[in-house]
């Protein structure tokens, strides 16, 4: 079927209007209706030069692979790159859709830090917010989760950007029929084993009952401000005690955080474990409140929490990231490519020579270089990524190690990404 250009809908036209223009953006583009609206859309809206289309091939379904090609044909057809990307693990037996959206935002994510694309941007509608609200009140959540989706959120170093929360899905499908532009339909949307679909199918009783979308939008939207105050004032609280480091971790000031009101001494907490321990998502605040409890106790002089190992150390409250849970023990590097590790650090290798390994210096590695940077804790040194071939290393580009061995074109960079979830400027 012939591409026809869609008489874009204000709705629309307005929420994309807040989309940067003048750099890289990245769509994930599922081949939906929601997806496809946007990508059509931005097309239109945006610089085509500046737009790249993702789409994941989970490898879950005999006809994903031809479904990647269908998007990469409409997108070529817009006028704009397409790029499939593969989930290539085991898969789960259990948890398969949460399993299935972790890895999709690895890959994207990945792909984005890769090619220095700094946003991403989703399809995700009023629609997709409703449900989210009602499956978060369903487990009791709080202001955060009552909150929705945020329209702007940070993930391994890469900026997600939903620009269509306030646009219903009916919005997105009339644009598609208006051009004659297909969509696909997976048929896990109709697939009542899985959450999402049981409150969608729910959606005409809730209506009578008054709870509608809007309504729950609304709510979202009240709880969002809500929460804005919070993180405003999060934000306050660690421009005046947290100190970040580019090698991996933080320091806090534990009168300063210990003396703060619990919400917000938590949320700060939340912030430093999440970027220092690389997680997707926060701790929650039960092992937090414990946590807070220990920063004013003072006793013992350790814990752990969230993939980070937490010191007292005299006035200061160090969190560093805890070897032992780093899973990513050795993962492949290529000349010219750059990744990102353990979520935390991007890593790049320029110029070309044989496949390298990346994984954590480890115990055995700092006794070798710790007097390269004698002033870090052990425990944070262990931790610092380390590049090798075989056993031998050959760099550690944080401290700025090289081997004598290194061939002289080889040049090794690791930046620590997740800074901005601590001194974040936007919610």
């Amino acid at each position: 079927m012939p591409v026809v250009e869609p008489e874009t809908s204000s709705e629309i036209v307005l929420a994309l209007a807040a989309l940067p223009r003048d750099v890289p953006i990245a769509l994930a583009v599922s081949g939906g209706a929601d997806s496809i609206a946007l990508m059509l859309a931005a097309s239109r809206l945006l610089p085509s030069g500046n737009l790249t289309v993702l789409s994941v091939d989970h490898g879950l379904r005999a006809a994903a692979a031809g479904e990647a090609a269908q998007v990469a044909g409409w997108a070529k057809a817009a006028g704009l790159r397409h790029v499939t990307l593969r989930w290539q693990e085991a898969k789960p037996e259990t948890g398969i859709q949460a399993a299935a959206r972790e890895a999709r935002y690895q890959l994207m994510t990945g792909w984005c830090m890769a090619n220095d694309v700094a946003h991403l941007v989703t399809a995700h509608n009023l629609d997709d917010q409703a449900e989210t609200v009602l499956m978060r009140l369903k487990r009791g959540s709080g202001v955060d989760g009552l909150a929705g989706m945020a329209k702007q959120s940070w993930r391994s170093g890469v900026q997600l950007l939903r620009p269509l929360l306030d646009v219903p899905h009916d919005v997105l499908v009339a644009s598609l029929q208006q051009a004659a532009h297909p969509w696909i339909e997976d048929p896990s949307n109709t697939d009542e084993q899985y959450e999402r679909i049981q409150v969608r199918n729910s959606a005409e009783t809730l209506n009578a009952l008054g709870l509608s979308n809007d309504k729950l939008v609304a709510t979202a939207r009240r709880m969002s401000r809500a929460r804005e105050a919070l993180e405003q004032a999060t934000r306050q609280l660690l421009a005046t005690c947290a100190d970040v480091s580019e090698y991996g971790f933080c320091q806090l000031r534990a009168a300063a955080l210990g003396g703060a009101a619990d919400e917000l001494a938590i949320r700060a907490l939340s912030r430093c474990i999440q970027a220092v321990g690389g997680g997707a998502w926060p701790p929650s605040d039960e092992p937090l409140e414990r946590v807070l409890d220990w920063v004013r106790t003072g006793t013992p002089d350790a814990t752990t929490l969230g993939g980070c190992r937490l010191v007292l150390r005299g006035e200061h409250v160090l969190v560093a990231r805890e070897l032992g849970r780093i899973t990513e023990r050795r993962v492949n590097l290529s000349g010219g490519e750059r990744l990102m590790w353990d979520g935390r650090f991007q890593i790049a290798a320029k110029g070309q020579g044989p496949e390298l390994q990346v994984g954590p210096l480890a115990k055995e590695g700092w006794a070798d270089l710790k007097a390269e940077r004698p002033d870090l804790p052990a425990f944070v040194g262990q931790t610092l990524p380390a590049i090798r071939r075989g056993q031998q290393i050959i760099a550690v580009p944080s401290i700025a190690y090289v081997s004598p061995e290194t061939i002289e074109n080889r040049q090794f960079s690791a930046r620590f990404t997740n800074s901005q979830l601590i001194c974040r400027k936007t919610s």
